[in-house]
């Protein structure tokens, strides 16, 4: 996935790492998928 390439190169670390990120995101806010979350951190203040 591009994004996630994207992602993985801005912060220097591994595709593989940041897939693993937000496996884990999704599982610790309960969401559905990465929109879901996006949407949860939104509502929850963490992110405008």
């Amino acid at each position: 996935m591009k994004v996630r390439q994207e992602m993985a190169d801005s912060m220097n670390i591994s595709e593989l790492t940041v897939k693993q990120y937000v496996k884990s995101a999704i599982k610790k806010l309960g969401a559905n998928n990465r929109s879901h979350v996006v949407g949860e951190l939104v509502r929850k203040g963490i992110i405008s």
